[in-house]
């Protein structure tokens, strides 16, 4: 199953996508599910450390579909999300981004 699809395509409700997920996670925990969280729905290991990291679902999927900031939402100083090093974050006005660890502006 992939989550993240569903509910980028309008085929199921936030709120559905967290119920399939916390199901997904209390069969893991029940040793019901052979597979982990982060495989059984279907999210790439940056997506799930984003979600870790306290991202929505939506802004999760938001990335993918419509591509991973490129650069730090403190500093403006390039940032590749496949790299690693970056905290998920969000601007003032809400909007999701991503944040160097040791930021350049901060440190």
């Amino acid at each position: 199953m992939d989550i993240l699809d569903l509910l980028y395509q309008n085929k199921i409700s936030l709120k559905d996508a967290e119920n399939i997920l916390d199901d997904i996670a209390k069969q893991y925990h029940e040793d019901k599910q052979s597979l982990d969280w982060r495989l059984e729905g279907g999210f790439s290991e940056y997506e799930a450390t984003a979600y870790a990291q306290g991202a929505f679902l939506n802004d999760i999927a938001k990335f993918r579909y419509e591509g991973w900031p490129n650069s730090c939402c403190v500093c403006n100083l390039p940032l590749d999300y496949t790299q690693y090093g970056w905290w998920f974050s969000y601007e003032e006005k809400g909007r999701p981004c991503l944040k160097h660890l040791v930021c350049p502006k901060t440190s």
